[in-house]
């Protein structure tokens, strides 16, 4: 059942001292043609973990109910814009985003950095709010204005605080036939090495397949490359390690199994096992290895890193992020 109102709202007042928990609530779902993505402007403090849990999965079921309602007319409105003229393909979830202070920066873009996934904010007073689409060519400040007008009326109401068990059931039924999934992921794991390309992002059952495409291609672009480096005979000496262990053997005894060991949340270090991560766009590429004997993680870092990275090098995806860095001020 649902906090009241009234329950609710004292529930998550600041407290002092005993709080022990904090945290706003906040989450990324992805769509065919955009991603959604959410941020309560305020910080709650609560007296337990299962008091933050039980509000933050109140809101995390509103939030769905809401996209949920205005997915359809959302789309909608980005198929009648893309008619209209509007470059648009489907949403590329391994694309960097450009976020402009100003709508007139848009036409300042570089058109070498196209395509390119642009961020439209819809943020009201309570929440930051945006939707990122993937632009094909470059856009006029005036489409973008347009668009973001039509998709911030479609998408800004808030649920009825009017709750009932009834309407919880109903509710969860809906979330429950998206089949939201997350993390959505690929992995690959072999003796030296092992490796995730996978989102956080809220991903509907329908969407799977679309998004694992993108993901295992990235993987099967990695595997070889990082497949050569842990081959070379000095291997473990470039990292600065006595030896490389078997990751499989390792993984097998990790309390929560593959999935638990590549954990897009969890731990960098991990009993057995060490880890890095990159971001690309709305996904994530990590890197994990299990190191013999002692090391020191701040040697052994860069040298993951750096090969890790360099099967990521992307001179379009350099060019988007020195554009979004170049335009991210405020104009004069």
């Amino acid at each position: 059942m649902r906090l009241s109102t009234a329950v609710a709202f004292a529930a998550v007042l600041s407290i002092s001292t005993e709080a022990n928990a904090s945290g706003s609530y906040s989450n990324s779902i992805l769509s065919p043609s955009f991603r959604y993505t959410f941020v309560e402007n305020t910080r709650k403090s609560f007296v337990s973990d299962e008091q933050g849990q039980e509000y933050m999965a109140e809101h995390d079921r509103d939030l769905k109910v809401r996209f949920l309602g205005f997915q359809a007319r959302a789309e909608k409105a980005i198929a009648e814009a893309k008619r209209a003229g509007t470059p648009l393909g489907p949403y590329d979830l391994l694309l960097p985003a450009v976020r402009l202070p100003k709508a007139g920066q848009v036409g300042k873009l570089d058109k070498k950095a196209y395509p390119l996934n642009l961020v439209l904010d819809v943020s009201t007073d309570d929440a930051s709010a945006r939707f990122e689409l993937t632009a094909t060519r470059p856009w006029t400040a005036a489409q973008l204005t347009s668009l973001t007008t039509a998709l911030k009326a479609l998408s800004h109401k808030r649920p009825n605080n009017e709750y009932s068990d009834e309407r919880t059931k109903r509710e969860q039924a809906l979330i429950d036939g998206a089949g939201f999934v997350v993390p959505l992921a690929v992995t690959h794991v072999e003796a030296s090495f092992g490796l995730y390309v996978g989102t956080t992002i809220e991903v509907a059952g329908a969407e799977k397949g679309r998004v694992l495409k993108p993901l295992q291609a990235l993987l099967d672009k990695l595997v070889p490359l990082l497949r050569a480096k842990f081959s070379q005979p000095d291997a473990a000496a470039q990292l600065q390690l006595a030896g490389l262990g078997a990751v499989g053997a390792a993984v097998e005894k990790h309390p929560q199994g593959l999935p638990g060991a590549f954990h897009p949340w969890g731990p960098l270090v991990s009993g057995e096992l060490i880890r890095i991560e990159v971001s690309l766009g709305g996904a994530s590429a990590i890197l994990m290895i299990s190191p013999v004997g002692a090391y020191e993680w701040p040697k052994v870092h860069p040298v993951m890193s750096a090969w890790l990275e360099e099967g990521l090098v992307d001179p379009h995806r350099a060019l988007i992020e020195s554009e979004a860095e170049r335009l991210s001020g405020v104009e004069r």
